[in-house]
């Protein structure tokens, strides 16, 4: 008897111990098959990551496959070699042990990663074309190892020859030391570059050592072929069989009959591969807790490394080798999810765990979770429902507990796994709650509207309670308030509350709701809130629903779904969440009078609608969703925001010239020797000499960028920014690729960052390039513009100026620069019609005696030609004493003088001169001499520019203007070559230097104003300037006296006058005046002034 009860506890441990195998389902895995790595060889033998997150596998068909997160590449091994082994340094050098070879991957000079041979640089070493089954580092040596000989590296250094006991074949390293495992001689180390049997080794003669993991701080977990694990001290010598207890016995077992292989830790478990039963994760009393084979998670039974990278970031990520693959393990997440293999079928509605047991409600029943199976849970139906929509676990009110399933057309007891009918003919019975009012209760949503059903405690029955009259619409989900209410919500009309006296009331949009579609009904520490497209509403007293913020304001701002909500564990809620097509979970902790959110813990779960919540309350929630079911670790803590890093894969220049490879690297100063060739070391960052300077042809790039984020890769999205051309980051995509197309010279930086599943921006990757300008834009050439625009601007104002120049004397032939200048213009293309200024200025008119006689006796052309010889030779001289024509009419000439009067004076002798000289030419040429009259007179005139559109001229106009004419009409009549205003004379700066007299003063036609006028004498020829001059006195006076009305007197000066130059014509002239008045009598207004009546 005593036997069969411990045969019997055994039993009860041995199920334990294994029936607790994937009981909480599987970690997410993904299976990398051999067409997504570019059709290498199905077979991998080893798996390694670098310090920049980048996964190495080493393929069975001479090459080391890359992933980056995205996509993969095949660096080749040169020879038809397979490679078995592969490690990483500090430095991030992978080094790659094959048959017969090893070697390590170094970057070329663009950042592709090659294949360098440390083996065939040290031929002389005669090293043994064996496979390098193990390549691993420590304390700065790299150990090659072989069966027979293990090459131990110092890089850029030494190459040591470790030479083994025969009959050994894998080496490890634990601790820092390596140890080799002989069949012959057991357990050794190497010591001093020496293979020596370790005290206690001998226990492992004729066991084949596959795998050495440390356990603790003194021992060694060591697997054996064909004995299984065994615990090795390495400061007693001793060893221990790992079965210790019968749960390590079973586990000890599995690992003997599937042949363990590989190992690797995580977490202070144990990942174990096998080469029969794919991969178990143990802890460090031999609890298996997960178990993956080719049905859960696993396509191929034969593991042939596993590997995790204990760094932040990647620690708990596990990959596994295959003969036909490769498989990634999301061990470190919390969420794990219960397959089809599981046993389970149909849409999952609901959970609950009664008795120990878990149950699942699906569209195909109920199932019921057997864990006593050896392998893996398995979910077994039991029979009788069919389309199980949800749970409730009542209790009668004599404490015994009732495991109710609601189903599609009845509600049913479970007893043992049995059923039992209670006759309610209910249809889809969707939720149920029992009564906290009156615990023989329970209140279950239908399709056809809110039901109840009574507990008979005395019969052990259910009874008909049928109170609720009216409501018929589908009901979704029922509640309790503290006030004995019970709510049920629609699917289409909005919610019904029920209150103790079972009366009804509906509400809708007109009670604060933005919709009647599809609400849920939950009760929150005794208040009703309500779950909607819209966010969450709250009860209020006033008997309305008004939007419920305590939880956050984004789930009631009206933006997001509440699709349902389900109490958690820990004062936690979840809620189910939508917007648009996606659907997510979050979790709300209470903490006092605060709520704590989180959504960035469920982020990796699908998008799906979450049906319904269970939680154990051993810490695992277990989830009910469209997608299937689900567990979530309360109990596990995952750091979300551990760093890591985005990575530019390679830089394309225009269609397939390769700029970047991928890989930064440095040199690292190595003493000159024949080694020296692994000096390269790959960094994170790009260096300045890896900063390239482009022509400017090659201004079209592509960009290839990753994120090695191994947790559900393809939600990674992606922003970049080219800094010197773009204005911000772009929008995040799930496109690796950015194309720039014609960029300027300049220096840019591309950056390209990612965002992972849960929503965490990774580091920054940048790479820097320049870009010369086109030879057209370079500095020698903007100094070649420069100097060319210089010249042309030179050129351009040069023959600008001159034709400018050419035209200003061509328009001043017609409108002198004089003119322009009074008027403030610089050039004629200033003018516009209309332009005026008033001056004060000296008019000059001027004609030739005689002119009509003298034209009569010429032809035309002689005339014109006359004319133009005449006009150039006194327009000179009006140039040269700063005068200038204004018009010429016929062979007259007005003029005018600004400034100086003198001048005007001066140029009236000089044509005086030079008509003088002209006229002698004449002479001698039988020709009729010439003489001029010349008048002048100073006062404002107003001058501008006048015509038509067509037709411009410059002109002046004023009482100035006419007097000066008439004073060139009076030299005629006083015999003078030159006759001024005494406006002129008295703006005479220097008058003595010049010979005027008096003529006396008149009224010219149209002016009431006497004017005085003046003869200029100078000028004149010599004979007549010399008689003038000599008769000045006496005409002087004689004009005295005829101002003094003393007629006798004056005619006397006057005679004497003409005595001496009878050719006076201007005494002569007074003389007849004189006579008249002599005769006539003198006038009473006599002052002296002759009125003239003609122009």
């Amino acid at each position: 008897m005593k036997s069969f009860s411990l045969i019997f506890i055994l039993l009860l441990l041995t199920i334990q111990a294994i029936g607790q195998t994937n009981i909480t389902g599987i970690p997410f895995s993904r299976f990398y098959p051999p067409k997504e790595y570019n059709d290498a060889h199905p077979f991998n033998w080893c798996v390694v990551q670098d310090h920049r997150g980048f996964i190495y596998v080493g393929n069975n068909l001479s090459c080391v496959l890359e992933y980056d997160g995205n996509s993969w590449n095949s660096i080749q091994i040169p020879g038809d070699i397979i490679v078995r082994s592969l490690a990483v340094d500090d430095h991030g050098t992978v080094f790659v042990g094959a048959v017969g070879e090893f070697g390590f991957l170094a970057p070329d000079k663009n950042g592709k990663l090659i294949y360098k041979s440390i083996s065939q640089k040290y031929k002389e070493k005669k090293i043994k074309l064996e496979d390098v089954w193990k390549t691993f580092v420590s304390e700065g040596f790299v150990y090659f190892c072989t069966p027979t000989v293990i090459y131990k590296y110092e890089p850029g250094k030494s190459l040591t020859l470790i030479n083994l006991k025969q009959t050994s074949f894998l080496s490890f390293n634990v601790f820092n030391k390596t140890y080799i495992g002989n069949y012959d001689g057991g357990l050794m180390a190497v010591k001093n570059n020496e293979p020596v049997i370790l005290p206690g080794g001998e226990n492992f003669k004729e066991k084949n050592i596959a795998i050495m993991k440390p356990l603790g701080k003194n021992k060694i977990l060591i697997g054996t072929n064909p004995d299984g694990l065994f615990i090795y001290d390495i400061t007693k010598g001793t060893t221990t069989p790992f079965s210790q207890d019968q749960v390590m016995k079973n586990s000890n077992d599995f690992l003997i009959e599937n042949t363990v292989y590989n190992s690797t830790i995580f977490n202070e478990k144990y990942a174990l591969a096998t080469l029969g039963n794919g991969v178990i994760f143990m802890d460090e009393k031999g609890n298996i807790k997960n178990h993956l084979t080719k049905k859960l998670g696993m396509p191929s039974e034969t593991a042939s490394d596993i590997y995790n990278n204990p760094a932040p970031g990647y620690n708990g990520i596990i990959w596994v080798t295959l003969t036909n693959g490769l498989v990634k393990i999301e061990a470190n997440s919390p969420i794990k999810k219960i397959d089809n293999e599981f046993g389970l079928s149909g849409d999952i509605n609901a959970i609950t765990r009664y008795n120990s047991t878990l149950y699942v409600a699906t569209i195909s029943g109920v199932f019921y979770l057997d864990a006593s199976n050896t392998a893996s849970p398995v979910f077994k139906k039991i029979p009788g429902i069919d389309n199980a929509l949800s749970f409730l676990k009542f209790n009668t009110p004599k404490g015994k507990e009732i495991l109710l399933a609601g189903a599609a057309s009845d509600i049913y007891e479970i007893h043992d796994n049995t059923t039992v009918s209670i006759n309610s003919n209910f249809v889809n019975s969707f939720n149920m709650i029992q009564s906290k009012r009156d615990s023989s209760l329970i209140f279950v949503a239908t399709s056809r509207g809110p039901k109840i059903r009574k507990y008979d405690d005395k019969q052990s029955t259910w009874v008909v309670f049928d109170s609720i009259k009216g409501i018929s619409e589908d009901a979704n989900s029922v509640a309790e308030d503290k006030n004995g209410n019970v709510w049920f919500s629609t699917i289409l009309n909005g919610i019904y509350k029920i209150d103790p006296s079972y009366k009804t009331k509906h509400y809708d949009t007109t009670d604060g709701f933005k919709t009647m579609i599809d609400p849920c009904v939950f009760s929150h520490n005794g208040d009703l809130l309500v779950g909607t497209p819209n966010g969450i509403y709250k009860h209020t007293p006033e008997d309305k629903f008004v939007p419920f913020s305590d939880f956050g304001e984004k789930y009631s701002n009206g933006k997001t779904g509440i699709f349902r909500i389900f109490k958690g564990l820990n004062n936690t809620n979840w809620l189910c969440l939508i917007r648009g097509k996606k659907k997510w979970i979050e979790a709300i902790k209470q903490k006092e009078n605060t709520y704590e959110s989180d959504s960035i813990s469920f982020m990796r779960f699908p998008n799906m609608h979450v049906l319904n919540i269970f939680n154990d309350p051993d810490g695992i929630t277990w989830i009910a969703s469209t997608e299937g079911l689900f567990t979530y670790d309360n109990n596990h803590k995952k750091n979300y925001f551990e760093k890591y890093k985005a990575a530019i894969r390679s830089i394309v220049i225009g269609e397939d010239s390769l700029l970047f490879a991928g890989t930064f690297y440095k040199t690292v100063p190595q003493p000159v020797n024949t080694f020296s060739f692994d000096s390269l070391r790959v960094v994170f960052e790009q260096p300045e000499d890896m900063i390239p300077i482009l022509d400017y042809k090659f201004n079209n790039l592509k960009f290839y960028y990753s994120c090695p984020f191994y947790e559900d890769e393809a939600s990674t999205v992606f922003s970049y920014f080219l800094e010197g051309n773009d204005e911000g980051w772009s929008k995040w995509t799930k496109e690796t690729k950015a194309i720039y197309t014609n960029l300027y010279e300049g220096e840019y930086t591309f950056r390209i960052k990612a965002k992972n599943v849960y929503g965490i921006e990774s580091e920054v990757a940048s790479y820097t390039f320049k870009i010369t300008p086109p030879w057209y834009r370079t500095w020698w050439a903007y100094v070649s513009y420069v100097i060319l625009l210089v010249t042309l601007i030179w050129g351009i104002v040069a023959i600008a100026t001159y034709r400018m120049k050419q035209l200003n004397i061509a328009y001043g032939r017609y409108l002198p620069g004089s003119f322009l200048k009074l008027l403030d213009k610089a050039k004629v293309i200033d003018l516009r019609l209309g332009d005026l200024t008033e001056k004060e200025v000296t008019i000059m008119f001027s004609d030739i005696r005689s002119y009509t006689n003298l034209s009569e006796s010429m032809k035309p052309h002689d005339n014109f030609r006359f004319l133009v010889s005449y006009l150039s030779k006194i327009g000179d001289m009006l140039h040269q004493n700063t005068g200038f024509p204004v018009q010429y009419y016929g062979d007259g000439i007005m003029a005018m003088f600004h400034g100086d009067t003198d001048n005007a004076v001066q140029a009236a002798i000089d044509m005086h001169k030079k008509v003088l000289e002209y006229s002698d030419e004449r002479k001698e040429k039988g020709r009729r001499e010439l003489r001029i009259g010349v008048g002048l007179h100073t006062g404002k005139i107003v001058m501008g520019i006048r015509g038509d559109a067509r037709r411009w001229e410059g002109g002046i106009v004023g009482d100035s203007v006419n007097l000066a004419a008439r004073m060139e009409g009076l030299t005629k009549m006083y015999g003078a070559w030159t006759m001024l205003t005494e406006d002129t004379f008295t703006k005479l700066k220097n008058p003595k230097r010049f010979n005027i007299r008096f003529l006396g003063k008149v009224k010219v036609k149209g002016k009431d104003i006497p004017v005085s006028i003046y003869e200029l004498i100078d000028g004149l020829e010599k004979e007549l300037f010399d008689m003038k001059m000599k008769t000045k006195a006496h005409f002087d006076a004689a004009l005295d006296y005829f101002f003094e009305k003393d007629m006798e007197k004056a005619k006397e000066l006057f005679t004497r006058v003409i005595d001496v130059n009878p050719g006076d014509i201007a005494a002569t002239h007074y003389i007849e005046i004189i006579n008249k008045h002599l005769i006539e009598g003198i006038p009473k207004d006599f002052d002296g002034v002759e009125k003239l009546d003609k122009k």
